[in-house]
């Protein structure tokens, strides 16, 4: 490994040191760090880069499919939905309008910023949500199923606004549900004849699993982080039972491949174009996705649970993963420049600064309010909800 290796190495590093001692989203510092590398230590063309990034994508959006509860859905789907359908539509709107009209983007690129900017982290919602306890209390688990509907939205408007329906994708499609179903049988065979061995089977078994899948899902236009979060929803069952396994998968995605494509997201921003009309774009995003994210998701919630929407409105602002996903395949394919992947990544990255910082010297006691009570969250045994 040659000088820039060691450095990107090294700021990976300091990047989660820092986030630990201040409390703060290592996923954000990843991407400040990559800023920083490209434009203040000029490290430029590091070839083994783009492989392990998009290995890393595969991993973070297989496990935000991962920790997507099939039953938390089901059972609170009704008062979900009414939460997450306005804190994904009317950002979508607004954005839409704003893009076209203010900023005169094509339709294209329109409705591509349109979906970074509605969307919400899961991989940011659920750890806040799972600290602060309120995973064990009925408004929690609500809370964080209208969130896995954001981002389910966010999935679905990618795959249809950007995969043609031709032949090919609709029997790839076919293929690809089959393949969804029979995977976790395959894996429970291949776990249990293999278990515990030390050559890692089961582990080489998932990533060829992602790899291979995902692959065929690019030579049909499905983007494969789509696939990789519906690979994740499928083998949830399967990995649950396997946490040693699970450990390991998560530590090779979250402590390695995960932060380099956060690091490589900021790595692309040129600061260069970092000039007026950048900053004016990035202010307008700004504003528009923030707040219209803020106001419909606080409408909603104090409709349908009568308490938490300050909170709640913070937190679904976190727009980090997908968003980023978004952005990153419209400037890779060429749908949108550099100075507004600039000003949209800048956006994200705001967004998510200032919902951290809000919820910090937010109480989040409001949560636990009922009627001048207070409804202090029960233990629970059973399954626990995860993520690292």
């Amino acid at each position: 490994m040659d000088q820039s290796g060691v450095s990107i190495v090294t700021l990976i590093l300091l990047a989660g040191i820092v986030s630990v001692e201040a409390g703060f989203s290592t996923a954000i510092l990843e991407i400040v760090s990559g800023v920083i590398a490209s434009n203040y230590f000029g490290l430029k063309e590091v070839f083994w880069i783009d492989f392990l990034a998009n290995f890393g994508l595969l991993g973070v959006m297989f496990f935000a499919g991962f920790e997507t509860e099939v039953r938390v859905l089901q059972k609170y789907y009704k008062k979900s939905l009414k939460i997450a359908l306005p804190s994904f539509a009317v950002p979508f709107i607004l954005t839409y309008a704003v893009t076209t009209t203010v900023l005169g983007l094509d339709q294209t690129a329109a409705i591509l910023m349109s979906i970074g900017m509605s969307t919400t982290s899961l991989a940011l919602v659920f750890p806040y949500l799972r600290e602060e306890g309120l995973l064990k209390m009925e408004i929690g688990q609500i809370l964080f199923a209208s969130a896995m509907f954001v981002d389910l939205m966010s999935m679905f408007s990618l795959s249809f606004f950007f995969t043609g329906l031709s032949i090919g994708t609709l029997l790839f499609i076919v293929f690809i549900v089959g393949a969804l179903y029979i995977l976790p049988h395959v894996g429970q065979w291949f776990f249990k004849r293999y278990c515990e061995n030390m050559v890692e089977v089961e582990l080489r078994f998932i990533m060829l699993t992602l790899v291979g899948l995902s692959f065929l899902s690019e030579s049909v236009g499905i983007h494969s982080a789509v696939l990789a979060y519906l690979i994740g929803i499928s083998m949830s069952s399967l990995l649950e039972n396997h946490e040693e396994l699970e450990n390991k998968l998560r530590g090779i995605v979250y402590g390695f491949m995960g932060p380099i494509f956060f690091f490589q997201s900021g790595y692309l921003m040129d600061l260069t174009h970092f000039n007026l009309e950048t900053l004016k774009v990035t202010g307008i995003l700004t504003i528009v996705a923030f707040g219209s994210k803020y106001i419909s998701t606080r409408v909603s919630v104090k409709r349908v649970l009568g308490r938490g929407s300050r909170l709640s409105a913070l937190f679904f602002n976190y727009r980090l993963t997908f968003g980023i996903i978004v952005v990153l395949l419209g400037f890779r394919q060429g749908i949108i420049d550099e100075v507004l992947y600039t000003a949209a990544l800048s956006t994200i990255l705001i967004s998510s600064i200032i919902s951290s910082i809000s919820l910090k010297i937010t109480p989040t006691e409001t949560l636990y309010k009922i009627k001048g009570r207070r409804c202090k969250p029960k233990k629970k045994k059973g399954k626990k909800y995860r993520l690292g």
